[in-house]
């Protein structure tokens, strides 16, 4: 039941996000299928026996689970209804939320953005920044992004010194921000775990 618990507390249900946004299933389906509209991040394929006086019950059926922030996506994908124009959006919001991410704190160049860009992308269409960001949305995709690029490059310096400890935990802060809590059966694999948690009992980070 934990995780059934995680997934209702932290994620919304196809017929959720159909009830929200008034868009009904069939045309979230067309929105997915055109590249418009993220799959789902977490699919449950239930097998339920109900037995009372009256006799006995089952029932099989899959339940999806997407990011609560694809409300306002499946809106804008809804208002565009274009691939080429939803992509522009993602990658519009993208870039200017990584701007703002560089303004200061960066050493480490980003070559290749278009590239990385592209990349996210195609995992944003799979779901997968619906899982392990808190929102599934440009904004943290591109934040989870550059912080595990800063962190790692921190970490492979023999030592570090105060200043750089003051990033490295800036650093983990924005990871922190921008990362899901990850369903239980995740959490020990997951890159909050070997970026947040153990990179701030290493160093002795404050959160």
């Amino acid at each position: 039941m934990m995780l059934v618990n995680y997934l209702n507390e932290n994620f919304i249900t196809l017929e959720e996000l159909a009830s929200v946004t008034k868009i009904d299933q069939q045309e979230i389906r067309a929105y997915q299928t055109e590249k418009l509209m993220p799959l789902a991040s977490y699919k449950l394929d239930v097998v339920l026996n109900c037995s009372s006086f009256t006799g006995a019950h089952s029932e099989n059926y899959v339940m999806e689970y997407y990011a609560k922030g694809y409300i306002s996506w499946l809106s804008t994908a809804h208002t565009l209804k274009s691939e080429e124009r939803v992509f522009e959006e993602f990658s519009n919001r993208y870039s200017r939320a990584l701007s703002v991410l560089k303004g200061s704190k960066c050493e480490v160049a980003t070559p290749g953005l278009n590239e990385i860009i592209m990349e996210d992308w195609e995992h944003f269409l799979q779901g997968t920044y619906g899982l392990c960001t808190q929102t599934g949305l440009p904004e943290d995709i591109a934040a989870k992004g550059f912080a595990v690029e800063q962190i790692k490059a921190l970490l492979e310096r023999d030592v570090l010194d105060s200043n750089e400890i003051k990033r490295l935990e800036y650093f983990v802060n924005l990871l922190d921000n921008a990362s899901s809590p990850f369903a239980p059966h995740e959490r020990l694999n997951s890159s909050r775990h070997r970026l947040v948690n153990e990179v701030r009992r290493k160093y002795k980070l404050q959160s």
